[in-house]
C-alpha cells in the first residue's frame, strides 16, 4: 500500500499554458485515486469544472423578533480543498467570495476567522483559531449562521472588528486600531480588553503570547446587535490603549493607571455613536461591567 502523501498533484507547479497541462493532471488524479483505492469516488464525483463561490451571511434579527433578517459577514477566509490542491479568498463587504481556481469535481469547505488585523481563538487554554468545516460537494456554498450557534457570534464579531476597521476609525478620526487575539467562546459575555497577549509581543515573554488573548466575547445565545456592541466597545478599548504611547509596555501602564471612568467613559462614547450609525437608533445599553483590566 503506497501512502497517500506520496502521491502529489503539482496544479501550481505545471505551465498551464501547454495544451497537455491538464491531460497531466487528470491522469496524476487517477493514478492518486488508484493507488489510494478510492477509483469509486472519482468515477462519482466527477463534473463540470467550476470556480468556488458563494455567500457567508449570519442572523441580523433585531430584539423584538419583527421579522428575521441576515447581513453578509466580511473577512472570513473561505477555502476549497480537492486533495492536494488548497485555494482560498477572503469575503468582501457583502460575505461573498470568489476563488480563482477552476476545480473538476467535488471540493472540501472550511471558514475560518483570521487575517492580519483580527484572530478569532475558540480555544479556553492556548490558541486554536476559529473555524467550521462545510460540506464536500460541487458548485457554489452559501452558509449562514443563526442565533446559538458558535459560528454566529464569531460572526458577529467579525462584522464589528471589520466595521471599526473600515468605518469607524476614518468616522471618528482615529488612529489605526492594533491587531487582537480576541477569545470567542460561551462565558465571556461582559466583554473584558487587557491586551496582554499585545503588551507580550514585543517582549523576551512573546513565546507566553500563545497562551493569551486581548479581548474577551461570547454568547452565542445573544441577539447580534448585542455581539455587535460589545465587540465594538472592546475595540474601542483596544484603541485607546494603542493611542497612548509609542510602545506596549508604555500602553499598558498609562491604560492601568488611569481612572475607570476615562477608560469607560471613552469606549462607551464612541460605542454610543457607532451602533447609532450602524443600526439607526441607540440600542447601546451604557458602560458594560466588562472594563479594561478587570
Amino acid at each position: 500500500m503506497i501512502n497517500i502523501s506520496t502521491t502529489y498533484l503539482p496544479e501550481t507547479d505545471l505551465d498551464t499554458n501547454k495544451s497537455n497541462s491538464n491531460a497531466i493532471l487528470e491522469a496524476l488524479e487517477y493514478e492518486a485515486f488508484r493507488l489510494t483505492d478510492n477509483l469509486d469516488d472519482i468515477s462519482t464525483d466527477k463534473g463540470a469544472k467550476f470556480y468556488p463561490s458563494g455567500y457567508i451571511r449570519t442572523e441580523t434579527t433585531k430584539y423584538d423578533i419583527s421579522s428575521t433578517t441576515t447581513e453578509g459577514v466580511p473577512w472570513v477566509k473561505v477555502t476549497a480543498r480537492r486533495w492536494f490542491t488548497i485555494e482560498s479568498d477572503e469575503t468582501d463587504i457583502n460575505g461573498y467570495y470568489y476563488i480563482n481556481h477552476q476545480f473538476n469535481g467535488d471540493v472540501n469547505y472550511q471558514m475560518k476567522f483570521h487575517n492580519d488585523w483580527v484572530m478569532i481563538n475558540q480555544a479556553n487554554v492556548g490558541t486554536l483559531v476559529a473555524y467550521k468545516d462545510g460540506p464536500k460537494k460541487t458548485g457554489s456554498w452559501d452558509y449562514t449562521s443563526w442565533r446559538g450557534m458558535q459560528s454566529y457570534l464569531w460572526k458577529g464579531i467579525m462584522r464589528g472588528v471589520y466595521d471599526w476597521h473600515n468605518v469607524y476609525d476614518s468616522y471618528f478620526n482615529l488612529p489605526s486600531p492594533p491587531d487582537v487575539k480576541i477569545r470567542g467562546i460561551t462565558g465571556s459575555w461582559n466583554g473584558q480588553c487587557n491586551m496582554i497577549r499585545s503588551s507580550l509581543s514585543t517582549t523576551p515573554a512573546n513565546l507566553l503570547t500563545f497562551f493569551f488573548n486581548d479581548i474577551r466575547v461570547g454568547d452565542p445565545t445573544e441577539y447580534y446587535y448585542r455581539i455587535y456592541e460589545v465587540t465594538i466597545h472592546e475595540m474601542a478599548h483596544a484603541t485607546h490603549w494603542q493611542s497612548l504611547a509609542s510602545t506596549n509596555a508604555n500602553c499598558n501602564a498609562r491604560m492601568i493607571r488611569s481612572k475607570q471612568l476615562v477608560r469607560e467613559g471613552w469606549a462607551s462614547g464612541f460605542t454610543d455613536h457607532a451602533i447609532k450609525k450602524k443600526f439607526g437608533h441607540w440600542y447601546y445599553t451604557g458602560c458594560l461591567t466588562g472594563t479594561f483590566g478587570s
